[in-house]
């Protein structure tokens, strides 16, 4: 009996003994510093940066700081204490805003009835809408936001900038290309997301830019530009409102969050 046991024993310990030993031999070493940069990053989990999350991304960046700009949702700050801490530096990257380039007035082609989803309604003869870059008004974006920051209202995607970190994710929803990007500081916003010229607009929509080019020449710092579409160097526009007064169709708005 007592055989049996010191032999139970020792069978005992050369388990212990083993399993010590794989223990050691296979643990995973955790970098501090993958820790360390996961507790600077926002801690979203959002996927813009193209990892699965925010520990993916942290170990990423330890390999590879420049990675850093793949994070759109870090404030400035931010930013630069996660640039110090990897030991490079980084220049000004703009602080961005979700916003919708649509005013909502297109005219229809047809009902359409089927899956509550734009991209979906976007495949069916180019969509419902007469204006083929016209929000379609499913909320692909509001689905995609993982922030809760844009609800739909009217058709259209309104965007509460307290809680918009820009990630861009919206922007990658959108089947038209009606979401994008601005920064924050943005004062005016063209709400017309069409490419065509004035006689076409104006068939398929109540609301669209007609390439007049008034607000063009009606801006002191020539920071509008008209060719396909209205583009606004926001670097230089010193937010006077003289384009808003001069767009006959009022689709040049005053942008405010």
């Amino acid at each position: 009996m007592i055989g049996e046991l010191l032999t139970l024993s020792l069978v005992g310990l050369g388990f212990g003994a083993l399993l010590s030993w794989a223990s050691s031999r296979f643990a995973v070493q955790v970098d501090e510093r993958v820790e360390e940069v996961k507790s600077m990053l926002p801690g979203a989990n959002c996927g813009a940066c193209g990892f699965r999350g925010c520990e993916d991304y942290a170990k990423a960046l330890v390999a590879n700081p420049k990675l850093i700009d793949r994070c759109r949702i870090l404030t400035p700050s931010e930013r630069k204490r996660l640039a110090s801490y990897l030991g490079i530096e980084t220049g000004e990257v703009e602080w961005t805003v979700a916003v919708p380039l649509c005013s909502g007035k297109s005219k229809r082609r047809f009902e359409y009835v089927g899956e509550r989803s734009c991209l979906s309604a976007s495949l069916l003869e180019e969509g419902p809408t007469a204006c083929k870059y016209a929000c379609l008004g499913f909320g692909d974006c509001e689905r995609a936001c993982p922030f809760e920051a844009i609800k739909m209202v009217d058709g259209l995607p309104q965007v509460d900038w307290e809680k918009c970190k820009g990630c861009g994710l919206c922007v990658q929803a959108c089947p038209r290309g009606v979401m994008k990007l601005l920064p924050r500081n943005a004062a005016v916003v063209v709400r017309c997301n069409s490419p065509e010229i004035g006689k076409v607009v104006v068939t398929s929509c109540d609301n669209g830019c007609i390439k007049c080019r008034l607000c063009e020449r009606n801006c002191p710092t020539g920071a509008i530009k008209v060719t396909d579409k209205v583009t606004i160097d926001y670097s230089i526009c010193n937010a006077c409102m003289k384009c808003v007064e001069a767009c006959p169709r009022k689709i040049i708005q005053p942008l405010k969050g």
